[in-house]
């Protein structure tokens, strides 16, 4: 078979009208009137009855032609071969277009064979064509129909040579235990049925030379199309398979390629549904590829997987010079939970439909080393390199490089890793990124390149890498409790953007960013550090960027004695104020920690730095366009404050109060610039009005005393915050009125003894938050005393809860006086206390519009709730005692009226011990449902009025796993807004319901409002509505 350079016009003849019907054959035929022989030009036309690109017509010359033709020609009849001109290497040969009703196609080379078949990969009815052929007939003899055919499996060493080629196999072979089939260069072996295949549990041979090929293929003239045999699959044995071509010696000169070594050198595996399956067996774990291509496959190029379960070995892959494309799910996979050691240099990963490499491991105990280098990966339609593991209780060691890559045009991930650990251990890795060049990239909301660990430790060096032109950068997030070491050295980043995006994303690592170049960048935020504060970000220069937002982004909250180091860095100006205006840090948002910028280069070459070491002192200045002072910065001193008198402030960076300032404010309105405030540690607020900030106060760690006194706040997100605070607190509300949009005051305790909060004639007030959040950072063996007293005030919410104190570590101390709470939209809880023990004073208080106006949990010490009133709420009292003994429990002289719930009064009681809860002279009237409920018979309920016509029941006794057998509530001397007795009995739940509940006696009982009214009927037989039951007496009538 050849293809040569000749002269058409001395070789010209039409073929086509010379030839025999039976000389035309195809892969199907429409009809008799379109069969093979009438593709003849002068005919109607040969038409496929199957719509597909895998239709062929075939023509049988008789003798060896010199001819112009498309697509595929071959000299036997078995082995096809994709035609190309010169100007074409495509390996599933060069597509011919149409060019008018009559397309002439004039070959260079031209082709000399016997068999040729045209393919037609487009068209609109079905495959159909007409033919002509001109050529001449060659003196060369054609090629004798010699074959060898195989029916039988190899039992004995076998070889086979290019005179016995093609070798025919129409079923599936084995290669028997120690048995060696050898192929020699120039065999062509032929599957003629799906089903064929070699199974090799011996070994398998393929001695090639250079230039000259062996060749696996089906039959089928249209060679793209897939599943026409079964391949070859190594099974358990001693060798396995050997492909190997005519190498040069320096090819292999760096490796030395021991007998334990899977060898394949110079094979190409192109049009399969994998184009090789593999793993080390036991004997071989090695496998050695050379100048070989996976392309063009329907799933996958390389595989490896211990796909049959028969080895259990760690697999190490040497991949060099080699081509991985264009397949239709990944050039490389790996999804084995045994190790993989990689090592790939010099190869292409380029267009195949998802990843071009793509390790999927799952672990126990591994160790894996992966190192890429001088390889391409380019436009994968997902990532160009993709490695993803999972580890259940294991020690995983990762050591991965990837060097001197190009990646480029992948769509959604140049490079991506992801980790997921199931138990506490952190995995360690060790990874290095250098040298490569990573461009083009624009999948939305996805960096270029991202690393993902929920736990991990280890290093990262990313050191003398091109970004260009890529949809956000560089993404590292690890899990909480991770512990990884960035550095990142001498990058160059141009061109990355993103409105959502940033040049780099950091979570759960330290980062020592130094002598990089962000040049020409758009995006969101240049550097985001989520967390942290042990970044150092020096040495280096940032030219010609936009941001939507922020240079560096901080996520980590305050710390008043670490900040992260930004020394030494050109930011694109030599206006340090400009340059600080978009770091936002503490100065910009109250809440996050601090950037420090003393010291800043003020040109491009970086070869003169400046020293500022004022840069964040406290500033005021008159703005005369606002008629307002403007102030931020660090207070370090009670003389750097001047007296500002009756003038309007406005906070445009962040004010700190040093420890060193003992600062006093009075007369002074604060207008707040978005995400603004002040760091106070002792402060004293008198006359001040605030409005149109986020949060005004940030309490610091160790402060000690707040007062604020008549202080209006308005359109504020927040006023009071102390998070993760330690120390000890004094916080007082005198004649203020606080309006806030979310939480009024919200405290986070941690190493605090004692807490006091104090509300004296102040008005509280908050469209969606709660008004006070206290909660504890975590549970501690030493308890904190919190003080929480109200008197006099106003406390109002639309549909949070109004106190919300969840502190298990706490004894609560509470003295609630003549205050009004009320939540206007039927919200959730007016007072919610969980604590170690709570002792509550409610006195001549007005509650209404909550679901739950006061509910506690743990060990109530003294609870005393008198003269107040509950209107219109839920449930309006729910205590849950612990199961110990306590001191006092008193609910008297209060008012309940107009509240529905399955129990206005719900007590949960402990079920030991004999302390009793005293219920006494309470009115409940116009409530429904279940005015009081309760659990166990420690209470005595006298003096009370119950005047509730639509509610259920006025008493009711819950089911309790406990038993108490024998027990009576005595509930006597209570006037039940009625005089008849069984209209009484019927809205007691106890034991004449449900026997397994306890008795409730409640005569003696008022006959009206008036203590001294007592009465003693017991109830008739037969009441006055015709119900009957109750104690016989006497005869009935």
């Amino acid at each position: 078979m050849c293809r040569c350079r000749k002269n058409a016009t001395t070789c010209n003849e039409s073929l086509i009208s010379d030839l025999r019907d039976d000389q035309f054959s195809a892969s199907s035929v429409y009809s008799a009137n379109y069969n093979a022989s009438s593709a003849k030009f002068n005919e109607g036309g040969w038409a496929a009855s199957d719509n597909n690109a895998y239709q062929y017509l075939q023509i049988d010359l008789e003798g060896l032609w010199e001819i112009t033709s498309i697509n595929f020609y071959s000299r036997d009849g078995f082995t096809w071969t994709a035609y190309n001109t010169f100007l074409s290497d495509e390996i599933l040969g060069e597509t011919f277009n149409r060019q008018g009703e009559v397309t002439r196609i004039q070959l260079n080379p031209s082709i000399k064979t016997r068999f040729i078949a045209f393919n037609p990969v487009a068209y609109r009815w079905r495959p159909s064509m007409r033919v002509d052929l001109y050529g001449c007939k060659r003196n060369d003899v054609a090629t004798e129909n010699i074959s060898t055919i195989v029916e039988t499996n190899i039992e004995s060493d076998t070889v086979w040579i290019p005179s016995q080629s093609p070798v025919i196999i129409d079923r599936h072979i084995s290669i028997r235990p120690l048995v060696t089939l050898t192929i020699q260069a120039g065999v062509s072996v032929i599957f003629t049925s799906s089903d064929g295949g070699i199974d090799v549990y011996g070994t398998l041979r393929v001695n090639g030379i250079e230039a000259v090929e062996t060749i696996f293929t089906s039959s089928y003239p249209v060679t793209s199309k897939i599943g026409q045999w079964n391949g070859i699959a190594h099974q358990p044995g001693e060798t396995g398979i050997q492909l190997s071509g005519g190498t040069t010696s320096d090819a292999i000169s760096k490796d030395v390629i021991s007998v334990s070594t899977f060898t394949i050198l110079q094979t190409r595996s192109i049009n399969n549904k994998y184009g090789l399956r593999l793993h080390g067996s036991n004997q071989r774990p090695y496998i050695y590829i050379d100048q070989s291509e996976f392309s063009f496959n329907s799933k996958f190029g390389l595989v490896i997987e211990n796909w049959d379960g028969a080895s259990t070995t760690d697999t190490v892959l040497q991949l060099y010079n080699s081509k991985l494309n264009n397949n239709y799910y990944s050039g490389l996979v790996s999804s084995e939970s045994l190790a993989l050691s990689l090592v790939i240099e010099n190869s292409y990963f380029s267009r195949n439909g998802q990843n071009g490499l793509n390790l999927l491991r799952s672990f126990y105990e591994p160790k894996i080393m992966y190192e890429i280098s001088n390889s391409y990966f380019e436009e994968n339609g997902y990532n160009g390199v993709e490695l993803k593991y999972s580890c259940w209780r294991c020690y995983l060691t990762l050591n991965d490089s990837l060097r001197h890559n190009h990646f480029t045009k992948n769509r959604r991930f140049q490079i991506v890793f992801s980790l997921t650990k199931y138990d506490g251990k952190p995995a360690l890795m060790n990874f290095l990124l250098t040298n490569n060049t990573i461009t083009k990239h624009s999948y939305n909301e996805r960096y270029a390149v991202s690393f993902d660990a929920n736990r991990l430790s280890g290093m990262f060096e990313i050191v003398n890498n091109i970004f260009y032109d890529l949809h956000g950068g560089f993404g590292i997030q690890c899990g909480a409790g991770s512990s990884v070491q960035v550095n990142m050295m001498n990058n160059i980043f141009e061109n990355i953007y993103g409105n959502k995006m940033s040049v780099l994303l950091i979570s759960n690592t330290r980062l020592n960013f130094v002598e990089n170049k962000i040049s020409n960048c758009s995006v969101n935020n240049m550097i985001d550090l989520v967390d942290g504060l042990s970044h150092q970000l020096n040495n280096n220069s940032f030219i010609n960027n936009k941001v939507n937002f922020c240079m560096v982004r901080v996520g980590e909250k305050y710390n008043k004695i670490k900040s992260i180091n930004a020394d030494y860095n050109y930011w694109g100006t030599n206006d340090i104020s400009l340059a600080k205006a978009s770091i936002c840090d503490v100065f910009l948002d109250s809440s996050k920690a601090r950037v420090l910028t003393d010291h800043v280069f003020i040109d491009p070459s970086m070869t003169s730095a400046q020293h500022i070491p004022t840069v964040d002192d406290f500033q005021i200045t008159f703005d005369t366009d606002l008629n307002a002072y403007v102030i931020g910065g660090v207070i370090k001193s009670s003389s750097s404050m001047p007296l500002v008198k009756s003038d309007v402030v406005i906070v445009n960076r962040t004010v700190i109060i040093d420890y060193s300032a003992d600062v006093h404010l009075f007369d002074i309105t604060f207008n707040f610039t978005v995400k603004r405030g002040i760091i106070v540690l002792d402060l004293k607020f008198v006359n001040i009005d605030m409005k149109d900030g986020d949060i005004g106060l940030y309490v610091q760690n160790g402060a000690s005393k707040i007062d604020v006194i008549n202080v209006t706040v308005g359109q504020m997100e927040g006023f009071i915050t102390a998070i993760d605070f330690h120390g000890n607190l004094d916080l007082n509300f005198n004649h203020s009125v606080i309006s806030t949009y979310n939480n009024a005051v919200n405290i986070e305790i941690n190493k605090t003894d004692t807490l006091y909060i104090n509300f004296d004639t102040s008005e509280l007030y908050s469209t969606t938050g709660k008004l006070l959040c206290l909660s504890e950072a975590a549970s501690t063996e030493n308890l904190t005393d919190i003080h929480f007293n109200a008197k006099n005030s106003v406390f109002a919410t639309t549909s949070e809860n109004l106190f919300n104190i969840d502190t298990c570590s706490s004894h609560i101390h509470s003295e609630i006086i003549s205050s009004s709470f009320s939540v206007e939209n039927g919200g959730k809880i007016i007072f919610s206390c969980k604590a170690s023990s709570v002792d509550l004073a409610g006195l001549m208080n007005k509650f209404d519009k909550s679901d739950k106006a006061i509910e506690t949990h743990g060990q109530l010490k003294e609870i005393v709730i008198e003269n107040n009133y509950f209107v219109g709420n839920g449930e309006c009292i729910k205590l849950s005692i612990a199961d110990f003994v306590f001191d006092t429990l008193t609910i008297s002289q209060n008012v309940f009226s107009n509240n529905t719930a399955d129990g206005i009064v719900k007590l949960y009681q402990p079920r030991s011990g004999n302390s009793t809860i005293n219920m006494a002279q309470n009115v409940f009237e116009n409530n429904k449902d279940i005015v009081l409920s309760f659990t166990s018979p420690y209470i005595d309920i006298y003096q009370n009025f119950f005047e509730n016509k639509d509610a259920a029941y006025n008493l009711k006794v819950e089911s309790n796993t406990n038993s108490y057998t024998g027990q009576v509530v005595n509930a006597s001397q209570n006037y039940w807004g009625t005089n008849d007795v069984n209209a009484i009995e019927k809205k007691i739940y106890d034991k004449n319901y449900d026997n397994s509940l306890f008795d409730v006696t409640f005569r003696p009982y008022l006959g009206s409002k008036n203590y001294s009214d007592i009465q003693n009927e017991e109830a008739a037989f037969i009441s006055s509505s015709g119900d009957i039951g109750g104690i016989v007496s006497a005869n009935l009538p």
